[in-house]
């Protein structure tokens, strides 16, 4: 069945689709599992946008390897200062914010360590939007998708960074960064993670 759909397959990865591939690149094998996905994609869906979002330090590394597969690269200042979910957050921010410059309608937010060898995600997603559609009531268009969720002590239900796919709004809104220091209790300000993302977006959309 998923053979037959093929060439509808094609024609819904139209150019309004993106990804952003998010976070560092640290060896070999990050580098060619990433090439081999990215090749894999874009041989069923041309149209496909991508834009990975990485710091200074592997923009070498993204120029040398990725240059004639991906539509853009997103670069940030990577300071010690910054916590693991500071960068996370600027960067895939920053990301998105190129694929507002592309058009895209919908974005799928990955870590450069995560590799999907499946070609049909994108088939999976789009009917995930009609399959799951908002009310019209709603404040938002679409829904967000992720992959996963888990509570720990200081992430209640915490959403899962490894895979959001939503609209370009809504996906600019939960991962708007503004270049301002987090706030957060002193006691807290370890353990800072996408429980923030998750509150800032419910926040914007009540």
């Amino acid at each position: 069945d998923i053979l037959n759909r093929y060439e509808n397959m094609k024609v819904s990865c139209n150019g309004n689709w993106g990804v952003v591939i998010q976070g560092p690149f640290l060896n070999e094998k990050q580098v060619v599992e990433s090439l081999n996905m990215i090749r894999n994609w874009k041989s069923i869906y041309p149209k496909l946008k991508i834009v990975i979002s990485t710091g200074r330090q592997y923009k070498k590394i993204i120029e040398s390897s990725f240059s004639d597969l991906i539509d853009d690269i997103s670069i940030y200042e990577d300071y010690e200062s910054y916590s693991n979910f500071q960068r996370q957050l600027l960067s895939t921010y920053l990301g998105i914010q190129k694929m507002r410059t592309l058009k895209v309608k919908f974005v799928l937010k990955i870590r450069s360590d995560q590799y999907f060898s499946n070609p049909y995600i994108f088939d999976l997603l789009e009917n995930f939007l009609v399959l799951y559609h908002i009310k019209k009531r709603s404040q938002t268009s679409y829904r967000i998708f992720s992959s996963s969720m888990n509570s720990w002590l200081f992430r209640p239900l915490g959403i899962s960074d490894m895979f959001l796919f939503g609209s370009i709004d809504d996906m600019e809104i939960f991962w708007n960064y503004d270049g301002k220091p987090i706030s957060y209790p002193a006691d807290l300000i370890k353990h800072q993670n996408n429980f923030f993302s998750t509150n800032h977006w419910l926040d914007r959309k009540s």
